[in-house]
C-alpha cells in the first residue's frame, strides 16, 4: 500500500533590545524580525506481512523560505533596516522506517 501527504509549518522569532542608550554613537536600538515558512512532502510504502505487523518506510523532500528584518538605530539618526531572504531544497532520501503491531 502506498501512501503521501505534506507537512506544513510556519515560524517566527524577534528581538529588540537596546544595548547602549547614553552614547549617539554607538547603536542604541536593535530589532531583528525573522519569518520561517517550511513544506516537506513525503511518500512511502507499507506491506503488511501479517495480519499485526506490518513495516513501512517513507522518503521527501523539503522545501523552506526565509525573511530576515534586521534594524539598527544610532542615537537620533532614522534607523537602517537591512533585509535578507533565503530558500533552500533539500532530498530525504530515507525519512523513516517503521515496524508496526496493529491490534
Amino acid at each position: 500500500m502506498g501512501y503521501y501527504g505534506i507537512d506544513l509549518g510556519f515560524a517566527y522569532s524577534g528581538s529588540s533590545s537596546k544595548p547602549n542608550a547614553d552614547d549617539p554613537t554607538i547603536i542604541t536600538t536593535q530589532i531583528n524580525d525573522s519569518f520561517n515558512y517550511a513544506g516537506i512532502g513525503f511518500l512511502g510504502m507499507k506491506y503488511h506481512f501479517s495480519r499485526h505487523f506490518s513495516i513501512s518506510a517513507e522518503t521527501g523532500a523539503s522545501a523552506r523560505f526565509n525573511h530576515t528584518i534586521y534594524t539598527e538605530k544610532r542615537g537620533t539618526s532614522t534607523a537602517e533596516k537591512n533585509k535578507s531572504q533565503s530558500f533552500g531544497l533539500s532530498f530525504i532520501p530515507l525519512s523513516a522506517i517503521r515496524f508496526a503491531f496493529h491490534f
